[in-house]
């Protein structure tokens, strides 16, 4: 799956992007509701610190104020 974070403040626009990949042994299907179930709770939540850790990185390097994002993903949903 692919995530793409795009943020502007004062100071610049960012947009990073964070890709991960998920396998298992054996090729099966996999109903769309459930495909999506597992992209909300599991995948985002993966691909969450990298995406934070890019861009605080990416605003350090630029000499700009970092924005800060939670430490837990803030997209979960409770469900």
């Amino acid at each position: 799956m692919r995530c793409r974070l795009e943020l502007v403040n004062a100071q610049a626009e960012f947009a990073i992007d964070a890709v991960a990949a998920f396998s298992v042994g054996e090729p099966f299907e996999l109903a769309k509701d459930l495909e999506q179930r597992f992209i909300d709770r599991i995948g985002i939540t993966v691909l969450h610190p990298y995406l934070r850790e890019a861009l605080h990185s990416t605003a350090t390097r630029l000499y700009v104020d970092t924005p800060m994002l939670s430490l837990r993903n803030p997209w979960r949903t409770t469900a």
